[in-house]
């Protein structure tokens, strides 16, 4: 066997050459995955749906978990497959997890609205509820209630109805509670400085005691109002958070 220098040396300098260029071109250990287009992302999704529609619910699931988790896939197709993992786990019973899932749907997208075409009415249901109990949750979290608001219940004077924008209440509790507490103070401080009067003076005796009498119906007519507007700001504080 012949040994030619010339051709090792050739094949030396090409080798090298070869792999240098080749590492070049295609750069295996740095490709990184191009986002999909929504036409191949739509293929996978079908394709996930009719497994889970000729009943393999497993493999269905299994896709739908890749793409809803996938970033390469648009939004749509993530919050679409998060749509179908919920009604698998509805179908299966899973009411809890499917609700994790269509608020996971709702994160994304406050204003996602389900296709009521694709989706069985019971699905949809559930989807509906769930919207609904998150965006009271979310409104509680936005709009904490204040906390004046607990003892804004128990003031008097219709405070709490005119903070409420109640306007005829709270007119209607402070005029009754303004002229019952004047009337009260006013006829007491009367009887303060008329204390007795003559027992043969039987028509003194009658006028004190009726003002007496006025005196005290003023001072129950003040507390009876104020009362009355304590329980109509609870009640409307309850319905309010109950809403």
């Amino acid at each position: 066997m012949l040994f030619h220098p010339m051709k090792t040396l050739r094949l030396a300098v090409y080798l090298p050459l070869t792999t240098c260029v080749t590492s070049t071109l295609c750069p295996v250990s740095e490709a990184v995955a191009a986002p999909l287009t929504l036409q191949d992302s739509l293929v996978d999704l079908n394709e996930a749906v009719q497994l889970y529609q000729v009943g393999d619910r497993a493999q269905a699931l299994q896709l739908l978990l890749s793409l809803s988790s996938d970033d390469n896939y648009p939004q749509s197709i993530q919050q679409e497959a998060r749509i179908y993992i919920a009604e698998i786990m509805i179908m299966e019973e899973n009411t809890d997890g499917a609700r994790q899932y269509f608020e996971d749907v709702l994160r994304v997208n406050p204003n996602y609205s389900i296709d009521r075409f694709r989706h069985p009415p019971e699905v949809c249901a559930e989807f509906d509820y769930t919207n609904a109990q998150w965006r009271q949750q979310q409104s509680s979290l936005l709009t904490p209630t204040s906390k004046n608001t607990v003892w804004q219940r128990f003031v008097p004077f219709g405070i709490y109805q005119l903070q409420r924008k109640q306007q005829w209440k709270g007119i209607l509790y402070a005029s009754l509670q303004t002229g019952t507490a004047i009337s009260s103070v006013v006829l007491f401080n009367y009887l303060q400085q008329n204390p007795g009067y003559n027992q043969n003076d039987v028509d003194e005796k009658a006028r004190l005691e009726t003002i007496l009498t006025l005196q005290r119906a003023s001072a129950i007519g003040f507390y009876s109002v104020w009362l009355i507007s304590t329980i109509d700001a609870q009640r409307d504080w309850q319905l309010e958070n109950q809403e």
